[in-house]
């Protein structure tokens, strides 16, 4: 760090003068963020496609990507089907949000995925050494998958069965 300097300004009178310690500069300091990297999206029917993309998004945002970069990293991290999927309509995607539209109509299960959370909430109890917020959570989870505008009464309702 660079020594403080003394100085020696001249009063107005320019009779005496009165040393004044100068403080160093400060010095800049530079941190680096190491960039996160997506989970892979394999297009098999036990992924949803829509958490992935979110996931996806979420990391993108924090790597500071724009909708270029999103697009030229996605081929990163797909595989299997999705990887296929992809080298047969990559000529498609002309921009980032084009991909993401193609690839909800490709993969995208709502339905199966919605009539499985109802499934689940039909049978959710409190398991035996589950922590009540690891309970509450995943039933939440569960209304929210089941039906996102599900009233607070109903939510309550299958928080109960526990």
């Amino acid at each position: 760090m660079p020594e403080s300097k003394e100085t020696t300004p001249k009063l107005l009178d320019d009779t005496s003068s009165v040393p004044v310690r100068v403080p160093p500069a400060p010095v800049p300091i530079l941190t680096y963020q190491l960039p996160r990297n997506p989970c892979i999206f394999s297009g098999d029917g036990q992924q949803d496609a829509n958490n992935w993309l979110k996931d996806f998004q979420r990391i993108a945002s924090y790597n500071h990507w724009d909708d270029q970069m999103c697009l030229a990293n996605v081929i990163f991290n797909i595989a299997g089907t999705a990887r296929q999927w992809f080298d047969n309509n990559e000529d498609t995607f002309t921009n980032f949000t084009t991909f993401k539209n193609s690839l909800s109509n490709a993969f995208c299960r709502t339905d199966d995925f919605r009539r499985q959370a109802e499934r689940l909430l039909l049978t959710r109890t409190q398991q035996i050494g589950e922590t009540s917020e690891s309970y509450i959570q995943d039933v939440l989870s569960l209304c929210r998958k089941a039906n996102p505008s599900m009233s607070e009464d109903e939510k309550v309702a299958h928080l109960m069965k526990a």
